[in-house]
């Protein structure tokens, strides 16, 4: 029997003292109370942490699966319960940042495929003065498939053969016309000309 149980002991047997004593001597036997710890980890206690880290309530869990709230709150409590909501938290959030380069990976491919369509189809860029062209750019450049003035890293340059730079920059100067047509800033640097015009 610990230290505090025994003066709560006392304190229980002796009337003489007042309530601000009993209470006093109460609290200090609840603060130091050990911290239940389950003599074998089971499945089900994995569970309460999965379901726990999913964002249920202790009192939904409770009932889910049986116990008291009290019971719940110990589990989550013990230091195996916390390493396995730690565990479980760094695999989501892994699995979603690659989701997430995943999809921007995509996202740059569609965008090249569509800058190459529309660049090789004469029909698409009369129709439309490049809108999609436009937005292809914008997605490369926040992607870093293309440098910007602001980008420096040569690992995230796109290199482009001499027939490719004027092909792009004839788009460029299209979108730039169309740009100019709706009141909107040209992208392309004026000095930039192709070298076959």
């Amino acid at each position: 029997m610990s230290e505090a149980a025994r003066e709560l002991t006392e304190v229980q047997r002796n009337p003489d003292l007042d309530a601000f004593e009993q209470n006093r001597v109460a609290r200090r036997a609840r603060i130091t109370r050990p911290k239940w710890n389950p003599k074998q980890w089971h499945p089900i206690y994995e569970e309460v942490v999965l379901l726990d880290a999913m964002g249920l309530s202790r009192k939904d869990i409770a009932l889910e699966k049986g116990f008291t709230e009290t019971h719940v709150t110990n589990i989550m409590n013990t230091e195996q319960a916390k390493i396995i909501k730690q565990l479980l938290i760094a695999r989501l959030r892994k699995k979603h940042e690659e989701t997430i380069d995943q999809r921007l990976e995509k996202m740059a491919l569609k965008a090249m495929d569509r800058v190459e369509e529309v660049m090789q189809n004469d029909e698409l860029a009369e129709k439309n003065p490049l809108g999609l062209f436009d937005r292809a750019i914008v997605l490369l450049k926040g992607t870093k498939k293309i440098a910007t003035e602001e980008t420096t890293n040569i690992k995230n340059a796109m290199i482009v053969s001499e027939q490719g730079l004027d092909r792009l920059l004839k788009g460029m100067e299209k979108a730039d016309e169309a740009r100019r047509l709706h009141g909107l800033q040209p992208i392309l640097i004026d000095n930039a000309k192709p070298s076959n015009p």
